[in-house]
């Protein structure tokens, strides 16, 4: 998520703006924090102590770019923060019922395939019950594009 915010904040909006000046410093930045970091905790904890070294230097240059972007008016944190709260709730509720099936299935392509239609059907109806504005254009989109090919397949 934070890489998301990051890649909104430096290519989708200081780039075009000629606000390389900006990413280039943040990114120096964010690589000297990583290579500190990793120094540091490689040594204890391996491979894990990297992947914490990177989950903290892609969180602290997602919060630079949105502190940037924020104070210099270039676009409004607080409605970026708002839009993927829905989501984020979604796909912690298919995350634990996926967790736990996974506890109670054995490994193999069907159970594979049936997680992954639970999974979906578990994402789009906690989007359903959030009443999540843009899930349900597209869902009545979908459905009145399948009412039209419905008509039409009993008129021929």
């Amino acid at each position: 998520i934070s890489s998301g915010f990051s890649e909104l904040c430096s290519t989708q909006l200081l780039l075009p703006i000629g606000k390389e000046k900006y990413v280039t410093v943040i990114s120096i930045i964010g690589a000297i924090i990583n290579i500190a970091l990793n120094s540091f905790l490689i040594k204890d904890f391996g491979s894990v102590g990297a992947a914490i070294a990177t989950m903290v230097t892609e969180l602290l240059i997602c919060v630079s770019y949105l502190v940037l972007v924020d104070a210099k008016g270039y676009l409004k944190v607080e409605r970026i923060l708002k839009m993927p709260f829905k989501y984020l709730i979604s796909a912690a509720v298919m995350g634990l019922v996926l967790l736990a099936m996974n506890r109670m299935l054995s490994y193999s392509i069907f159970t594979f395939i049936f997680m992954f239609v639970i999974g979906v059907s578990v994402y789009f109806l906690s989007l359903a019950f959030l009443k999540d504005k843009f899930f349900l254009y597209l869902l009545s989109k979908t459905t009145n594009m399948l009412k039209r090919f419905k008509l039409r397949s009993k008129t021929k």
